[in-house]
């Protein structure tokens, strides 16, 4: 099987891509924007080209294609023209989800990626082999998706289009729900629609783990089991089926406690800040034991697992603090995360790029006012993911807000030199710097931080 990918440097069809490299397939792949993610491909055999060309897609089985690639791309246009078959990513995943016996999905507007990749780690930890479709990278395996001998497969529905409806998932995990993806969905009730349409899918046989503590999420168990469907909750609050209570933290790691059915499982350790990671551990707990996972095995998976690359990712030191990048982009996520590291009770300095268009025209008040957990803000332009500019729309909108909440220490910077600039200008020693956003925002941070230990290892008087 020869398959090409239109669009191979995104994570969601990279991930794809490792699942076909693993199934023993010929890959290849275009983009138009250099990576690491690309390198690796590379590395493990896929062929890739940094444009897109007519002769790409010669001799290809079938095309694959992501949302950001327009119809007309010279790749898909050649590959209909000579009778190549074109799929879009939804349906290839869906077509690969399939053939697997037991499916779980994991949605909802935060977490998903970490929980996906959570659930199928330890399953590959526990001898399971599963098949796993992430969208990131995962920190252990350098890779965000695996094809796998077993007979699970565990993918991330991204809701943000409905073609996750594709998808017939056995077990599926419902993380929160959330106002967003502003540019399809209408309002968050038909978003809710959508979501409660996947979880209608899963049989009487199956199981579905939502969590008790999200107040969008309480008429969904109510309606489900109205339609004696197999739910089962988890959370922090009173009256989840699988309860967890953090115990204690650090810098690094969490301790939970949990119970299911009021029966008490012990003490587990995971990796990572806050209480969203504790979360997404108590959402894999009870996936896992839905599949008849061993206790001691999950508690040993969680404990091992390094987490996804750019959730809180350490970049380097400076100045006697710490540079992270983070995904965070929606305002609730950018909370969580500003909360999560006030922990190392020093000061925060968060540099925010705004992603797409269409987000920041909807969120761009609560976008700025969920920075003032920060010490010092610094936004930059918007990162489009290839969306058309909208006039009046632009970061300077969110640091408006952001000042007007905190009234100094918020900074407008259009670009990365800009930005850079107004570090060096204020950042004080041990300052926490976390690069925030889901765009291009993550290598700015890679760049400041190797610039910082340049600096660092240069001669003195240089």
């Amino acid at each position: 099987m020869r398959i090409f990918f239109t669009g191979l440097g995104g994570s969601g069809m990279s991930s794809l891509a490792w699942l076909c490299l693993g199934r023993g397939w010929e890959v290849g792949g275009s983009d138009v924007t250099p990576s690491e993610t690309l390198e690796k491909l590379r590395a493990a055999g896929a062929t890739v080209y940094l444009s897109h060309s007519p002769t790409h897609v010669d001799g290809m089985d079938l095309v694959v294609y992501s949302t950001a690639v327009p119809p007309d791309n010279p790749e898909i246009v050649s590959a209909r023209t000579q009778g190549i078959p074109v799929m879009a990513r939804a349906e290839f995943l869906a077509d690969q989800f399939h053939q697997k016996g037991e499916r779980v999905a994991v949605t909802g507007s935060h977490g998903k990626t970490t929980t996906t990749a959570m659930i199928g780690f330890c399953l590959q930890a526990c001898g399971h082999d599963p098949a796993v479709v992430a969208g990131g990278e995962l920190v252990d395996w350098q890779k965000g998706g695996k094809w796998g001998s077993g007979d699970i497969f565990v993918a991330e529905a991204d809701e943000s289009r409905t073609s996750f409806l594709l998808l017939s998932p056995t077990l599926l995990v419902l993380t929160n729900l959330d106002l967003d993806h502003l540019d399809f969905y209408p309002n968050l009730e038909t978003l809710r629609n959508s979501v409660f349409q996947l979880a209608e899918k899963v049989p009487q046989d199956g199981s579905i783990w939502i969590c008790h503590d999200e107040n969008n999420l309480k008429g969904f168990v109510r309606e489900l089991k109205q339609m004696n469907s197999p739910v089962a909750t988890f959370g922090f609050t009173e009256g989840a089926s699988l309860q967890g209570r953090i115990l204690y933290s650090n810098t690094s790691t969490l301790t939970f406690e949990a119970m299911i059915h009021g029966v008490p499982m012990g003490e587990f350790v995971v990796n990572g800040i806050g209480a969203y990671q504790v979360k997404n551990a108590l959402a894999t707990l009870g996936a896992l034991t839905t599949l008849k996972v061993p206790l001691e095995s999950i508690r040993e998976g969680l404990r091992r697992f390094q987490g996804v690359k750019r959730r809180f990712q350490f970049l380097g030191r400076q100045n006697g603090g710490w540079i992270y990048s983070d995904y965070a982009h929606h305002p609730t996520e950018i909370r969580s995360l500003l909360e999560s590291a006030k922990q190392f009770r020093r000061r925060l300095v968060a540099v925010f790029q705004p992603h797409r268009y269409t987000r920041t025209q909807h969120l761009w008040q609560e976008l700025g006012a969920s920075l003032v957990g920060a010490d010092v803000v610094v936004v930059t332009d918007i990162f489009p993911a290839g969306e058309p500019p909208i006039e009046g729309v632009g970061g300077i909108q969110v640091a408006e807000i952001a000042r007007l909440h905190k009234r100094k220490n918020v900074f407008f910077c259009p670009g990365k030199e800009n930005v850079f600039q107004a570090l060096n200008e204020t950042i004080q020693i041990g300052d926490i710097v976390l690069f925030i956003g889901a765009g291009s925002i993550h290598d700015w941070g890679v760049e400041y931080a190797q610039r910082e230990q340049e600096k660092k290892n240069a001669p003195e008087g240089k």
